[in-house]
């Protein structure tokens, strides 16, 4: 059966996935792509007296978190096959991740579970015969563009979601205030949305290790509450502000459409020969996830950790066609790969196996992509003492500092899982 545990609820437009994988790889196929939102977290503010789980650290990737992602890379490697080589090669695959550790962590867990190494590769079979060394790209712009530093645009898309102001979400927080108020009274937090939504991190990792609740979570005080319906009642608020994003179009525009682009242009160079690489995956966030997902076309509202899509492209037709995929956790060590649900427009340009022409993606795609970021975030190009692309990294404090992109070399370990 599918638990998505870090999903209290599927929206009533979008199906359940499927128990199993049930999509094969084309034999024409010359390029796959696959984005995936960050593996389970850690909440940004832990229950007090909490200590049987969240040693990782605050917003860190947990255990459950590594797990999903490595049951995605196996899924991956299952559904591509031989179509890369088993060992990493350069010039057959290249990766991304946004700054923060939890996606780079959940790159790293994913490709281990892409590459085994084996023969020339296996470079310490006595100790570390499951690892191996791939380079992947940290590029916020590209996949955290909120966390980019003077990036106003973002500021601005994100202030009236960040501050419920949104008619729906001040509606949400009058409606909620009985139980925003009693958080407040029993945990000390402010009565926001994004605080509740932290309240249901902590629920989801709780049930997890199967942790004990809080008293006032486990024997609520609030009148017409019972353990049972406080827990759902917070669990509704999960994610809330990054599934708002990716519905308000100024957000999701302006999180998702460099990450459009850069996939159109990557379908784009393997379709016309210029480009030789047969696999591309990156690692982001809930609401840069999502926001793509539903640029590209596809119905979502929600999704879980380590969930996210898969495009294959086939250069054996004129025109050069594409598929649209999406995968999720089943619900931790196992994953799926499945058809996407697209949008009427979409839908109606596609077969019977889900494949379309590249160009009517490509259209569909072009109304909100982008390519000059800077532009885009409303960062004047005069008063930048480099052109060149920067990634904003969080600091211990929570603040942040630009760097430059940077082509990392990371272990990844395969687990015997």
């Amino acid at each position: 059966v599918l638990l998505l545990l870090s999903l209290p609820l599927l929206s009533a437009n979008e199906p359940p996935p499927p128990p199993r994988t049930t999509v094969t790889i084309d034999r024409n196929t010359v390029l796959v792509l696959f984005g995936t939102r960050h593996g389970n977290r850690n909440p940004e503010k832990f229950f007090e007296n909490q200590k049987s789980w969240g040693q990782e650290g605050e917003l860190e990737l947990t255990s459950i978190g590594k797990r999903q992602a490595y049951g995605l890379g196996k899924e991956i490697r299952s559904f591509i096959g031989s179509f890369i080589d088993g060992n990493y090669l350069p010039a057959q695959a290249k990766f991304y991740s946004s700054s923060a550790n939890r996606c780079q962590m959940t790159l790293q867990s994913a490709l281990a579970g892409v590459f085994d190494p084996s023969d020339w590769a296996d470079w310490n079979t006595d100790s570390l015969d499951h690892w191996s060394p791939v380079p992947y790209t940290i590029d916020d712009p590209l996949l955290r563009m909120y966390s980019v530093k003077g990036c106003v645009n973002s500021d601005k898309a994100w202030e009236p979601i960040s501050k419920d102001t949104l008619p729906d979400l001040r509606e949400l927080v009058e409606r909620s205030k009985p139980l925003l108020d009693y958080m407040k009274e029993r945990d000390g937090r402010d009565p926001t949305i994004s605080s509740a939504a932290d309240i249901a991190d902590n629920i989801i990792n709780m049930d997890f290790y199967n942790a004990t609740y809080p008293d006032w979570l486990a024997r609520p005080t609030l009148p017409g509450y019972t353990a049972a319906s406080i827990r759902r009642a917070f669990l509704s608020f999960a994610e809330n502000h990054m599934n708002r994003c990716a519905s308000y179009k100024p957000c999701r525009d302006m999180m998702g459409g460099l990450w459009t682009n850069h996939i159109i242009t990557s379908l784009e160079s393997a379709a016309n020969g210029t480009a030789k690489t047969k696999l591309i995956g990156y690692a982001s966030h809930t609401e840069v996830t999502l926001a793509v997902m539903i640029l590209l076309g596809i119905q979502k509202s929600e999704l879980t950790t380590s969930a996210g899509f898969v495009i294959e492209l086939r250069n054996s037709t004129n025109p050069p066609h594409v598929r649209l995929l999406q995968h999720d956790p089943n619900p931790i060590d196992e994953h799926v790969i499945y058809p996407a649900h697209l949008v009427p427009e979409l839908s109606s340009k596609s077969d019977s196996n889900g494949w379309m022409p590249l160009s009517a993606l490509k259209e569909y795609v072009s109304r909100t992509s982008f390519s000059d970021w800077e532009a885009q975030c409303g960062i004047n190009h005069c008063t930048q003492s480099s052109s060149a692309s920067y990634s904003s990294v969080e600091n211990s404090d929570g603040s942040s500092s630009s760097m430059p992109l940077l082509d990392i070399f990371i272990f990844t370990v395969n687990l015997a899982w």
